[in-house]
């Protein structure tokens, strides 16, 4: 399919996002065979260890793009924790010539919704 995709939009930009794991049998065998077609591979929250296995996988460097979700905490406020893991994960992505990063940011602020107060 993705070859297909390819072949009918040769100058559109084509990536798979997955959402971790790269090991996984189904996602390997899909960037594996696809990787010549692709111009990113997307992890929607890897670990660095899952950045690694693609580099073992020769997903070329410019290719991948390590996603990373922030979270919040009670207090409406990123966590720290996880802030600093996304600023390590950026400084890895700069110096590895990366093809990037991506943050996904999930609200807490739902307390208009089940009559929740908080």
């Amino acid at each position: 399919m993705i070859e297909r995709l390819r072949t009918l939009m040769p100058y559109k930009i084509i990536s798979y996002t997955f959402p971790s794991f790269p090991n996984n049998p189904t996602y390997s065998k899909v960037i594996t065979q696809s990787i010549d077609n692709l111009d990113y591979v997307s992890i929607s929250h890897g670990e660095l260890s899952d950045v690694q296995s693609l580099i073992d996988m020769k997903v070329p460097n410019y290719k991948i793009v390590w996603g990373h979700i922030l979270t919040w905490s009670h207090g409406h406020d990123y966590d720290a924790c996880n802030l600093e893991f996304t600023v390590a994960a950026a400084r890895f992505v700069k110096a590895n010539n990366l093809g990037g990063m991506m943050t996904w940011s999930l609200n807490s602020d739902t307390y208009q919704r089940n009559n929740d107060e908080e």
